[in-house]
């Protein structure tokens, strides 16, 4: 028998192939997926993960056109616009006295630390009945509304469609006012 013959109808068993690099591949795989899982879930379990605005969302969205707010004394209201403006709402249930002044004068300083984009922010006193406190800042437009009722008092930011977005509870920080609202004129494309 020739060599030829001899190769063409004998062939060599085959070489076992190692299942090491199946393994390490899966590995890596496995274990890139579940680290990955690993790492998100303790991110957002620890509190580091989220938003980063320091007040409430309100959710369920609230319109201020469901409210039913009106400026001025009730025999000559006028129902509340945004005008296309960003507002600051302090909700006091009660006509506001001496314990709502100093949220409103964090309020206010927090609108003009605003600077140029004060402009575009106004603020607002908003109570369940025309409010007949005097208070020391005139800018401040005064609002009424039987619908406020329903609403945990403290600041609210409204944006120019007239949705409340953010909600801050009374005695909360003027400047997390102030940084939430920096942040939502920076990007905000309306007001």
């Amino acid at each position: 028998m020739s060599e030829a013959t001899k190769t063409t109808d004998q062939q060599d068993p085959p070489v076992p192939r190692s299942k090491r690099p199946f393994y390490l591949m899966w590995l890596v795989t496995v274990g890139s997926l579940g680290g990955a899982y690993l790492l998100f879930y303790l991110v957002v379990s620890s509190g580091l993960w989220g938003t980063t605005n320091h007040g409430r969302f309100v959710d369920p969205v609230i319109n201020v056109d469901d409210l039913d707010v009106h400026y001025g004394p009730t025999d000559l209201s006028m129902p509340f616009e945004t005008g296309g403006t960003w507002w600051l709402w302090f909700v006091a249930i009660e006509d506001c006295a001496a314990q709502c002044e100093t949220d409103l004068a964090g309020l206010e300083a927090a609108h003009l630390l605003l600077n140029r984009n004060a402009v575009r922010v106004q603020r607002a006193l908003v109570t369940l009945v025309p409010a007949t406190t005097r208070l020391s800042d005139d800018a401040l437009v005064r609002l009424w509304g039987a619908g406020v009722g329903g609403l945990p008092p403290g600041v609210y930011i409204v944006d120019p469609n007239g949705n409340l977005v953010l909600h801050y509870a009374p005695g909360d920080k003027a400047e997390h006012v102030l940084d939430d609202i920096q942040k939502l004129l920076k990007v905000s494309q309306i007001g």
